[in-house]
């Protein structure tokens, strides 16, 4: 993939990109990534297995990084900047998650 935007014609919507259907033409005549409506097949399959692949990654300790950078890529056809960014969220997100659900309450193992 091009870590510019490419040139298009609004006239085609996107159809002269070179990730259509994941990159539309905007009215600036550049390739921009979709909005996440309508999506489409591997997307809805990317939304079903993603949880699951957060709370394994989750229990397992591993935070999911290195599993959610190439899903994103591969999946939902983001650059490698934009995918680096998404994991990192998810990670962030996910370790905050664990830790007020699971560990803030906990007592502690000597009292």
């Amino acid at each position: 993939m091009k870590d510019t935007l490419e040139p298009c014609d609004p006239a085609l919507s996107g159809e002269d990109c070179s990730t259509y259907p994941f990159e539309v033409c905007s009215a600036g005549g550049v390739c921009e990534h979709k909005d996440v409506f309508p999506a489409e097949a591997i997307e809805i399959f990317g939304y079903i297995i993603m949880p699951f692949l957060f709370s394994l990654a989750s229990v397992g300790g591993i935070g999911g990084g290195i599993i959610f950078v190439p899903l994103t890529i591969g999946v939902f056809n983001f650059r490698t900047k934009e995918a680096i960014a998404i994991a990192s969220a998810i990670v962030l997100i996910s370790a905050t998650l664990r830790f007020v659900l699971m560990s803030a309450y906990a007592p502690h193992p000597e009292r």
